[in-house]
């Protein structure tokens, strides 16, 4: 509301929530700020760079590209296209799939907090996705729905989550969050969403990612790419109080992990 637009208001906010914080015994904070934010954030609030990460798209239909180069298409022909290249990218992936058991729909349960258990310490950094947390953030939302695939059987070795949404009149699948226990899983959960994405007629698919990650790599292998125009995403933090280990952790970028799902704005 623009009567709740200025700096002081921001500036206490901001101060209450490190007091609770230091309370809390948090030792820091991290936050995803837009381009306003980010440079307010900067010269006001002590924020400091983390890292920048990449927004990465697959094409999955040449819908799009043709209605940009010839204006005025037929309804009929756009639809016909959309049609013939979705099967194509459909089929495609659906030949790069994996040995892996794809569990569509899935609904977290203790499997994952298994997996969790498993797999944290592979990472150095990363926010918490035991079976609480993922509920919270992804099963009880009254106002956004998601898709959830896992693959593996009595246990699983990875889950993915995923949105179809509409904007500007393009359909976009966004990866949002993804947890694996090996690379071979991961590639399976990507192929699958991708395949899923084409089936069900999306324009492309989305993704946040930090380079020099696993993610990045099997994700640029299936054909995500950089998309140009759209710059890269600030992560930010600010240290609530001396922490020797996060200050050192700070200073290493690529310690983190982090995806769409960690900010609330998807």
């Amino acid at each position: 509301h623009p009567d709740y637009r200025n700096l002081k208001i921001i500036s206490d906010l901001y101060s209450t929530h490190k007091e609770i914080g230091a309370n809390r015994g948090y030792i820091g904070a991290f936050g995803f700020p837009n381009e306003q934010a980010y440079m307010v954030g900067k010269r006001l609030l002590g924020y400091y760079d983390l890292l920048k990460l990449s927004n990465l798209y697959c094409r999955l239909n040449w819908r799009q590209p043709v209605k940009r180069r010839f204006k005025g298409i037929p309804v009929s022909l756009e639809k016909a296209i959309q049609k013939a290249s979705s099967k194509y990218y459909s089929v495609y992936f659906s030949k790069r799939s994996s040995k892996f058991q794809v569990i569509h729909d899935y609904t977290f349960d203790e499997r994952v907090s298994r997996l969790w258990e498993r797999v944290h310490q592979h990472f150095s950094i990363l926010c918490i996705r035991d079976l609480a947390y993922l509920t919270w953030r992804y099963m009880s939302n009254p106002l956004k729905a998601y898709n959830i695939l896992a693959v593996g059987d009595e246990e699983i070795n990875g889950y993915l989550v995923y949105r179809i949404r509409e904007n500007n009149g393009a359909y976009e699948g966004v990866v949002v969050d993804c947890l694996w226990d090996d690379e071979a899983a991961l590639k399976a959960l990507l192929t699958d969403s991708l395949q899923r994405f084409a089936r069900e007629g999306v324009d492309y698919a989305l993704l946040r990612v930090q380079k020099a990650t696993a993610f990045y790599k099997v994700a640029t292998q299936l054909g995500f790419q950089e998309r140009g125009g759209i710059e890269d995403i600030p992560v930010v933090y600010r240290l609530i109080k001396q922490h020797d280990a996060l200050e050192k952790a700070v200073n290493a970028p690529s310690l983190w992990y982090f995806t769409y799902g960690d900010s609330d704005g998807i």
